[in-house]
């Protein structure tokens, strides 16, 4: 953690070095404080942090937080550095737990797990902001801040971030301009992950959106091998031959009880030529 926090002052800082106060790496931890502490404003956060007895601990593990720097200052900060900066930061420390084994007994098959999927951060039915990807819907056209996220799949359902990329509504766009889309916003994503892990094996986890024939093609040719979560009636011909090849193995399945839940795995495994 040390380590890790240390990196956030090699980050350029956008102030006017005569007029700062506190260093980069607190303005960075404070708001990393607003999501650990899940604070609905900045005003909120600052409330949760001078609790008594809450803001003596946080000094105790770091004690670069000798006063708390203003709300406004952090967000001000925050949005003057290219949201690259930090991902560069996170895939760095990825990379330093990677190299140092500290990650290699998540691994399976000798393949780090990572998974990609879509999310909605933020939906409204006005357009909040220029760039929010536009969606209709049968309640009408909502305005949404969709990202794609990328996360190392660690035990016990622990994740740890790599990348994300937003999809954004196309601003100055010829009429024809198709809109952004999740599909689209992984090509980008996953350019910068096979750059950031070229020499790492990944397996990538996706959901049934993904699969077509340029996405398979996609993946062959960087190397990565993929687990898909298909729904039924998603890929309904998949699903069809992969019955017909488990009742030649009928011995590739078993039964786990995972809290009050019992689930029936099967599968197929193709042979190595």
């Amino acid at each position: 953690l040390p380590r890790w926090i240390e990196q956030f002052n090699d980050i350029p800082d956008p102030r006017d070095p005569k007029l700062i106060t506190h260093q980069l790496c607190v303005l960075v931890v404070y708001g990393i404080f607003l999501f650990l502490f899940q604070c609905p404003s900045r005003r909120a956060a600052n409330r949760a942090l001078t609790q008594p007895g809450v803001w003596e601990n946080l000094q105790a593990a770091f004690p670069e937080l000798a006063t708390i720097p203003h709300r406004d200052t952090v967000a001000r900060v925050i949005e003057a550095i290219p949201p690259e900066t930090f991902e560069t930061v996170i895939v760095k420390t990825i990379h330093r737990l990677l190299k140092n084994g500290q990650l290699r007994h998540w691994m399976v098959l000798n393949h780090s797990l990572v998974a990609v999927d879509g999310a909605v951060k933020w939906a409204a039915p006005y357009e909040w902001a220029e760039a929010a990807l536009k969606k209709e819907t049968k309640a009408g056209t909502w305005y949404q801040a969709y990202v794609v996220e990328v996360v190392l799949v660690c035990p016990q359902g622990v994740t740890l971030p790599l990348s994300a990329e937003f999809c954004t509504n196309p601003v100055d766009a010829a009429p024809a301009t198709q809109p952004d889309s999740e599909l689209k916003a992984f090509y980008r994503v996953a350019k910068r992950l096979n750059e950031a892990f070229r020499r790492w094996p990944l397996v990538l986890l996706m959901d049934g959106l993904y699969p077509n024939g340029p996405w398979f093609e996609y993946l062959n040719q960087r190397g990565w091998p993929f687990m898909i979560v298909l729904k039924v009636g998603n890929l309904s011909a998949w699903h069809k031959d992969a019955a017909k090849l488990h009742r030649l193995v009928p011995d590739q399945q078993k039964t786990e009880t995972w809290g009050d839940r019992e689930q029936h795995f099967w599968w197929v495994v193709q042979p190595v030529t």
